[in-house]
C-alpha cells in the first residue's frame, strides 16, 4: 500500500465541549501539550497546535536552553523536566519575566 496525505501534521482536530480562546491549552491522551492559536466556539470544528514554538508562564528561576521540559496542567504553566504531569518539548530562549520560550514535541 501507499501512503496518502491525510493533513499537514502538527495540529489536532477535535471538537472542544465548551468554548475556548487562543492561547488556551488542551492535553490529549495525558501526554501531549496543544494550543488553541484562534478562538472557537463550543462544538465548532477546532485545531489545536502540538508542535511549533510558543511562549508559556513557568514560576521556574531558570531552565536551560536546550532542556527537555514538562506541563503542569493544575497550575497551566511550564516546568523543568520531569517536574510536571508529563514533558511537553524542549526550551528554546531563557526564562523572562515569569515566562518561557518552547519547541512543543510530542513524545520527548
Amino acid at each position: 500500500m501507499t501512503a496518502q496525505y491525510v493533513a499537514g501534521g502538527g495540529r489536532i482536530d477535535h471538537n472542544p465541549v465548551s468554548a475556548v480562546t487562543a492561547g488556551d491549552t488542551i492535553v490529549f491522551d495525558s501526554a501531549v501539550l496543544g494550543v488553541y492559536t484562534r478562538d472557537y466556539a463550543a462544538g465548532e470544528f477546532a485545531s489545536a497546535a502540538i508542535a511549533g514554538e510558543f511562549e508559556f508562564p513557568t514560576s521556574e528561576v531558570s531552565i536551560n536552553v536546550g532542556s527537555k521540559v514538562g506541563w503542569d496542567d493544575a497550575a497551566k504553566e511550564i516546568t523543568a523536566a520531569g517536574g510536571g504531569d508529563f514533558d511537553c518539548g524542549f526550551c528554546v530562549a531563557a526564562v523572562s519575566g515569569g515566562k518561557v520560550r518552547v519547541i512543543l514535541a510530542p513524545g520527548v
